[in-house]
């Protein structure tokens, strides 16, 4: 049983570790995320991320399913 939660805990880390990944933009591109209440995407936003080229990070509000996000590469 505990080979069982040590290897769930193992794969739900390993999971949350590549979403951290994933969530990061690739070099040399900014990103802009959005994040809504539902899926309908036209609500007002609960939440967002920006970061830019010079290595800038925000963020405000929550993040939810359903996003939007919009790319650009740095000059």
């Amino acid at each position: 049983m505990r080979y069982r939660k040590s290897l769930l805990f193992a794969l739900v880390l390993g999971i949350s570790a590549v979403s951290g990944i994933v969530l990061a933009g690739p070099p040399g591109q900014w990103y802009t995320t959005t994040y809504y209440a539902d899926a309908s995407k036209t609500g007002e936003p609960v939440g967002g991320n920006h970061a830019d080229c010079g290595g800038f990070y925000q963020s405000w509000g929550s993040s939810t399913p359903y996003y939007t996000r919009v790319f650009g590469y740095c000059d």
